[in-house]
């Protein structure tokens, strides 16, 4: 307790410093009053003693005497900043750059891998996933298997299935497509989730009920609670709603589409080879990884054994959620964050070049604190406070800069990746995480651009050998800062180059002057393959009539929209299995996506429901299946399902249709651009109505003139059917890159950061230098040196300080780059042209911010230099 009693008053003495000073000032004045009347003036200040001395006493006594003297060197620290403005904007406004950078990417770290999912728990959720035997692939699962693991497992405290989904939601406004998330009763309660209003479902449930996002809630029912009971139109039919999911719910958190807006019960299919749905579960507490791997692999061994012709030997994989859906970002976050670490260095080694300069104008002011009795100790803790607080007004200024950046740095954000799902749902904040990492970022550098001035500044007798010395130390802080920015331009070299070459792959279509849109038919409203056939020829015939349309086509789905079916095929005699992607196609689907015919025909109204199968594949295709032969006539044998109506249901089984191969066309870019062509096949539409398809059209003039029109035209043929998706297909191909450009984009700009800080360092290093040889150089002019002379001799040493960072930076670079091999196509990492451009780049770099010095040099007038000290 007398300890507390202790640390109180001394922290009571802070708050009353004021009040304290003047009593004691009060008692000292009335105790020398007292003894003034008994012995006199003279006598009274002798038997008082030192009063300065006695004052410092007492505060040592009610306060701590090192924080005084903290105080003391913040001020001295303060002044000495004011009196060099310029020094303290170059050093504030260099390191706030670097400072906010680092704010502004681990801002971004924050959100997309180190903040945690917003579930209760996260660390104990798992995804569980089918692996196939043969391919040792990571699959999704069937509803069988997951109800068997569900029964069988004693691990998982919890498991639900789910699956993405979409409707059309019609009534009470402008018709729309929303995302939809289809899942089995207690989903929400694994996740740790209570619905904002109502409740969730229920096992005895109809599967005609419906949770609403919080959004959607908002947006069509105007957040009335009321809505709880009432019924939304889901393609053409009524589900009741029983709750609203809270504000800020957002599942599965590794999506690439919508946001999920209509949670409706998972309807189950017991096809166990109907793998459509993922599994998550929640360990039991205390439950271990290895245990729960150990127990889901033998359920899959029994589960496998019991169903041998569903199974065909699958196994079972456990994913931890947060590893999972952090897995396709950590890598980028490392490599962004690396480099801005780097710019941070830079701007380093260009302040302690400033703190160098700094300290040799200060040679006089700390000659007199040795004499009069500092140490060196206190000297160095001085300049290193000086450092701090440059450090500090520093991370102010990059908060500033990075609080201004956040806005930008969401909006280019690469849709349809796990950078932007997570950048979406969590937001980019500078919460106290990022706050605290840019305090510790600012105090790091202040060490950093702190230390090696101070130690050279106070060493002893460092006058006697100062130039050499202090020339040599900036020289390598100036290859230093080659070193780091080489590696910078050339990740970003390689990655320009990259880019380059991947816009120049031919896509195998001609994107420009396409619009594309999606629509789904609800099986409510078209029930048959008559009616869906019926609908998207209406709706193409009056497309294709709109003015400014030269041509209209559907398919199932369109290049880079990553979202393609493939099937199984046989082909040949004796027969050969294999796999391709199929789509269902309109007649002019190949003219309007300007897809070259290469052998063949293609397909006209002829080809209808009636008429023999037929089918149309790729160049692929044919290669690879008929590599020394014609295609034309062969016949394909595709693998797919038929429903059969028995009184106990429909029933599902295997059916084999033979297809009679009528063309050839090129090879498209299908997956994306830096995939290669996979073996594709098409059908008539005619021949396989699908309920969900694309739309594309071949306009006159700009696609998006004609958004609305388009919309227009589909609600003629159906007024309650809404489109998703409707942009022009340059917009696919730039989400395609998307993900590249962004790291580009964003390594681009710290490589030209660094460029400058580099530029601008080693224009100080060299103006300095020349302002410290000036009378040497004048020496030199008035013993016949010509100009050209004194700037060989100013490029010369320049030149030694730049080829050693290049050579640090090369041999640096060969191995860093390797890290950015995933953002590469057809560049290698140690790309000898690239790193020749980057050199070249650098030296010019370095030979323009030696110029202005060289030149005044050359001006330097012997006379006066001779008189120079």
């Amino acid at each position: 307790m007398g300890r507390l009693a202790e640390v109180w008053r001394r922290l009571l003495f802070l708050f009353r410093r004021r009040q304290l000073d003047r009593d004691l000032e009060e008692e000292m004045r009335f105790h020398l009053e007292m003894k003034a009347r008994e012995s006199g003036a003279a006598a009274a200040q002798r038997a008082f003693g030192n009063a300065a001395l006695l004052r410092e006493d007492c505060r040592e006594a009610w306060g701590w005497r090192w924080l005084d003297v903290l105080a003391s060197d913040v001020r001295f620290a303060l002044r000495l900043m004011r009196r060099n403005p310029a020094f303290t904007c170059i050093a504030i406004l260099t390191l706030g750059l670097a400072i906010g950078g680092n704010a502004l990417v681990f801002s971004l770290v924050d959100a997309v891998v180190l903040r945690p999912l917003p579930y209760a728990e996260p660390d104990r959720l798992f995804y569980l996933w089918t692996v196939e035997a043969a391919a040792q692939r990571a699959m999704n699962t069937s509803y069988p298997d997951f109800r068997d693991w569900r029964e069988q497992s004693h691990v998982f405290a919890s498991m639900a299935a789910f699956s993405q989904w979409s409707f059309n939601l019609t009534g009470g406004g402008e018709p729309e497509r929303v995302d939809a998330l289809t899942f089995t009763p207690g989903l929400l309660e694994l996740l740790g989730i209570r619905p904002a209003l109502g409740r969730t479902f229920r096992a005895d449930d109809g599967s005609r009920t419906a949770l609403l996002g919080y959004g959607l809630w908002a947006r069509r029912f105007g957040g009335d609670p009321g809505a709880i009971g009432r019924s939304v139109q889901l393609d053409g039919e009524a589900y009741t709603i029983l709750g609203v999911c809270p504000a800020g719910f957002h599942f599965p958190p590794n999506r690439f589409s919508g946001d999920p807006e209509i949670f409706v019960p998972l309807v189950p299919n017991l096809d166990r080879t109907a793998w459509s749905l993922r599994v998550i579960g929640r360990l039991r507490p205390g439950a271990g990884i290895e245990r729960a791997q150990a127990e889901m692999g033998a359920i899959g061994r029994r589960v496998a054994e019991t169903y041998p012709n569903e199974r065909r030997g699958q196994g079972i994989k456990l994913d931890a959620i947060t590893a999972y859906v952090a897995a396709d970002s950590r890598d980028t976050a490392l490599v962004l964050l690396g480099a801005v670490a780097f710019v941070l260095l830079i701007a380093c080694a260009n302040v302690a070049n400033l703190l160098l300069s700094q300290g040799a104008a200060r040679r006089r002011e700390i000659a007199i604190r040795v004499a009069i009795g500092a140490s060196r100790g206190r000297i160095i803790r001085q300049l290193l406070l000086e450092s701090a607080l440059l450090g500090m007004a520093s991370a102010v200024a990059g908060i500033a800069l990075a609080r201004i950046g956040l806005p930008a740095l969401a909006a280019i954000a690469p849709e349809r990746t796990a950078f932007f799902t997570r950048v979406r749902d969590n937001g980019v904040h500078l919460n106290l995480t990022v706050l605290a990492f840019t305090a510790v970022v600012s105090l790091v550098a202040s060490m950093l651009f702190g230390t090696l001035p101070a130690l050279r500044t106070t060493r002893p007798r460092a006058d006697l050998a100062r130039g050499a010395g202090s020339g040599r130390l900036r020289g390598a802080l100036v290859a230093v800062e080659i070193c780091l920015a080489f590696i910078l331009l050339a990740g970003a070299g390689l990655m320009i180059n990259s880019m380059a070459r991947l816009m120049a792959v031919d896509l195998g279509f001609l994107p420009e002057r396409l619009l594309t849109m999606e629509v789904g038919l609800p099986h409510a409203k078209y029930p048959n393959e008559k009616a869906r056939t019926a609908f998207f020829a209406r709706a193409l015939a009056g497309l294709e009539a709109s003015p400014g349309v030269l041509s209209v086509a559907a398919a199932s789905d369109l290049p880079l929209e990553r979202a393609l079916s493939t099937g199984q095929i046989r082909v040949g005699n004796p027969p050969v299995i294999g796999r391709a992607a199929f789509h269902a196609i309109s007649p002019r689907y190949f003219q309007t996506m300007e897809i070259p015919l290469i052998r063949g025909r293609l397909f006209n109204a002829a080809d209808t429901a009636q008429s023999a199968g037929v089918v149309i594949v790729n160049r692929r295709f044919a290669e690879r299946y008929w590599p020394h032969d014609d295609a034309l006539g062969k016949v394909v044998v595709v693998y797919g399902v038929r429903v059969d109506l028995t009184p106990e249901g429909p029933k599902l089984r295997p059916a084999e249709e033979p297809l009679v191969v009528v063309g050839v066309v090129g090879d498209v870019r299908l997956i994306a651009r830096d995939a290669p062509p996979s073996a594709e096949l098409f059908r008539p539409y005619t021949q396989q109505p699908q309920s969900g398809m694309s739309i594309v059209l071949r306009t006159a003039g700009n696609p998006e003139s004609l958004v609305e029109a388009v919309r227009k035209e589909i609600w003629r043929a159906d007024a309650d059917q809404p489109t998703t998706d409707l942009k022009p297909m340059q917009a696919w191909v730039a989400t395609d890159v998307a993900e590249r450009r962004f790291v580009l984009l964003l390594v681009g700009a710290f490589a030209a950061s660094a460029l400058l800080l580099a530029a601008i360092g080693i224009y100080g290093v060299v103006s300095y230098a020349v302002r410290q040889r000036t009378q040497e150089i004048g020496v030199r002019m008035a013993l016949g040196a010509r100009g050209r002379d004194v700037a060989a001799l100013v490029l010369r040493q320049t030149a030694v300080w730049v080829t050693a960072g290049m050579v640090a930076g090369i041999a640096s670079a060969l191995g860093l780059t390797r890290l950015l091999t995933a953002y590469l196509y057809e560049v290698k990492p140690a790309d000898a042209p690239t790193f020749a451009a980057v050199a070249a780049a650098l030296a010019g770099i370095a030979v323009a911010a030696n110029l202005p010095p060289a030149r005044s040099a050359v001006k330097v007038d012997p006379l006066e230099a001779l008189r120079h000290e």
